[in-house]
């Protein structure tokens, strides 16, 4: 069906462009919203809330569309997509929020959760590197995965986020199961039409396959992150707001990848190893000097979110 959409006028190209990015956006809003209802009972602190609950909601998208460019025989854009969206996430959605709010970084943020999102980069890139994106590397990566939140979920005291207090009977279980359930419905449906229509544009202008996932669905896809942390950011929720952007970035590296591959393996092209990759693992790493070498230390000023949404520019221009 991708072949054929690509013969399609460019109106009718954008209108599913459009139409799929709307249905990512609201499926992804809902989602959070059913998720997190769900999730009160359970006393969450704030990082784990955004890292599990949000960061599995604003991460579906990129799932949803990684999966159904690969059913359609688009494995490059299914790559080239959550890279994509990884760079999107530290450099423009976190950059635009550093931007309109600058943001006290915690320590348990700057020395845990940080660097395993680093070194999770640096395992999946040298896994690619090593074996390929098929079942072994999918595999590892799974098992990494699910390490690494058994870890947090130990970890993480059990408080309470402002506004998510535990609810009594009033909760309404049936109803969040329904935004939960609709949610998966409106993002399965918008990732397939985003898919069809953000292919078949950049397919009329000749673009390679992983740069199709890397910059113009990787945006898409990045939408309900960028909703998502600047309102937990304006609301004062920052632990929220981060832990939302690098639980997404480990959801898309290590599940997403992984269940990419062992679903079915992925040639790995050198865009890959040598430009998506290292970028994704070098923003990462730049949010250390951006939060330790200004005053105030430990803080991500308008400066560093300058710099970070810059380097997004510079990516794209690249890609």
């Amino acid at each position: 069906m991708f072949a054929e959409i690509i013969v399609e006028p460019l109106s009718i190209l954008f209108l599913l462009l459009v139409g799929g990015g709307v249905l990512l956006w609201a499926g992804a809003e809902i989602l959070v919203k059913g998720g997190v209802g769900l999730a009160r009972s359970l006393g969450f602190s704030p990082i784990l809330i955004g890292s599990t609950v949000l960061a599995f909601g604003t991460s579906a998208p990129e799932g949803f569309v990684s999966f159904m460019a690969l059913l359609e025989g688009r494995g490059g854009v299914a790559v080239g997509n959550i890279l994509g969206s990884n760079v999107c996430n530290l450099g423009l959605v976190l950059g635009a929020t550093a931007l309109l709010c600058p943001m006290k970084i915690s320590r348990t943020i700057l020395f845990r959760e940080l660097p395993i999102v680093f070194f999770s980069s640096l395992l999946f890139w040298g896994l690619l590197a090593r074996l390929g994106l098929g079942r072994a590397t999918g595999v590892i990566s799974l098992l990494a995965f699910g390490g690494i939140y058994l870890y947090l979920v130990r970890e993480s005291r059990i408080a309470l986020p402002p506004g998510l207090e535990k609810k009594g009977p009033e909760s309404k279980l049936g109803r969040d199961l329904l935004l939960v359930g609709g949610g998966l419905a409106a993002l399965a449906l918008g990732g397939h039409l985003f898919v069809e229509g953000a292919g078949g544009l950049a397919h009329r202008f000749g673009m390679p396959e992983e740069m199709i996932g890397a910059t113009v669905i990787a945006f898409g896809t990045s939408l309900p992150e960028l909703v998502t942390s600047l309102v937990a950011a304006i609301r004062g929720e920052i632990d929220l707001s981060l832990g939302n952007l690098l639980g997404s970035n480990l959801f898309n590296l290590l599940l997403v990848g992984g269940a990419l591959g062992v679903f079915q393996p992925i040639p790995v092209s050198e865009h890959v190893l040598f430009f998506l990759m290292p970028m994704v693992a070098g923003i990462t790493l730049l949010i250390y000097p951006l939060c330790l070498l200004p005053s105030p230390r430990m803080t991500l000023g308008r400066v560093g979110g300058g710099i970070l949404v810059l380097v997004y520019i510079v990516f794209l221009g690249l890609a």
